[in-house]
């Protein structure tokens, strides 16, 4: 009998419409205080401004009704920055007390957006809505003629439009080149970093490469030596065999030491670069393709294989029989150029 699971759900948070596309707790409550601070203004705006004659509306429900889209549209000026500044652009036509708002909306939605034909339009549109809506809404605003609207409509438009859009475009200008600047300042440290550790990691591999080719080809003599006298003390002198032992086996043991100092200059384990290991290494096709690049140096090389291929060999046999052709041919690159070579495999 088997049970199955009941599906795990989760619990995501609601979208929420005045915070834009992300969603977190503090964005509500900043929304309600924007709320609250975009309505207390546009009321302190209307109270100090009884004395002037076009900020007269008939209706206070009308008047509160058309106060909440305003603030509503600063609320959503983030997610829909277009939609908020046409809408209160058009607003200020009928209420002027709204015109703060406009400015402030106008500055952050220029400051937001990267300027475009479809945002340079809909900054037109702004700019043209608020001296229609004054034209229309003439009559109801108490002026006499419709001149005068689209006169204030344009000094308003102009103030708190076309203004701080402006002062917001070159912010957000200035915000993009920072930006940019940083991340190329970022990138190119990063980039310098990166070549500074892999030229630190070619000089320590180099540096690994050369004392093993030095020291361990200087202690594998010595043990190859040590190991001949002792085969030579065997049957002469057997009281001695056992120094020469002990010689073989410290050559033997400080020959690992050195690698293993070795391994944390450069691994000798890991070649990088072309030398690392892959399932060609140390095949034929990988030997043949060291002979050839000696032969197209000008060094004349023979090569000859016996036996079967090493591809089912473990790594490390195929690693040593690559890096021995490889550096045998490298030395005669250095020092016996004219020399004749064979490579035999056996």
């Amino acid at each position: 009998m088997s049970f199955s699971a009941p599906p795990v759900t989760q619990n995501r948070p609601a979208r929420s419409l005045f915070a834009g596309p992300e969603e977190c707790g503090w964005r509500l409550w900043r929304a309600v205080g924007e709320a609250v601070a975009a309505g207390a203004l546009v009321l302190l705006v209307c109270r100090g401004g009884e004395a002037v004659s076009y900020l007269r509306l008939e209706g206070g429900a009308a008047a509160l009704g058309l106060i909440g889209v305003a603030v509503a549209l600063v609320l959503v000026r983030r997610r829909f920055p277009g939609a908020g500044v046409v809408g209160l652009a058009a607003l200020m036509g009928v209420v002027p007390a709204v015109a703060p708002l406009t400015a402030v909306v106008a500055y952050t939605a220029a400051r937001q957006i990267q300027m475009s034909r479809r945002h340079a339009g809909l900054l037109f549109a702004a700019v043209a809505s608020a001296p229609v809506t004054c034209v229309v809404f003439a009559p109801w605003m108490g002026f006499s003629r419709w001149e005068f609207g689209l006169a204030v409509g344009a000094v308003l438009a102009t103030i708190t439009v076309v203004v701080p859009g402006l002062v917001g475009v070159a912010a957000g200008q200035q915000d993009r080149l920072l930006r940019a600047l940083r991340e190329r300042a970022a990138a190119a440290e990063e980039a310098r970093r990166l070549a500074d550790s892999e030229s630190r990691m070619r000089e320590r591999s180099r540096i690994a490469a050369e004392m093993h080719d030095l020291v361990g080809h200087r202690l594998s003599l010595v043990s190859l030596h040590a190991g001949g006298l002792e085969m030579a003390l065997l049957k002469e002198a057997p009281a001695l065999r056992e120094e020469a032992a002990l010689v073989r086996s410290a050559t033997r043991d400080a020959m690992q030491e050195l690698r293993a100092a070795l391994g944390v200059l450069g691994p000798l384990a890991r070649d990088p670069g072309t030398d690392a290991l892959t399932d060609a290494t140390g095949t034929r096709a990988d030997i043949e393709a060291l002979v050839e690049e000696s032969q197209s140096g000008g060094i004349p090389v023979a090569f000859t294989w016996e036996g079967a291929d090493l591809d089912a060999r473990p790594a490390r046999v195929r690693r040593a029989v690559h890096r021995v052709v490889r550096e045998s041919l490298t030395n005669v690159h250095r020092y016996a150029t004219g020399a004749h070579v064979t490579v035999a495999v056996r």
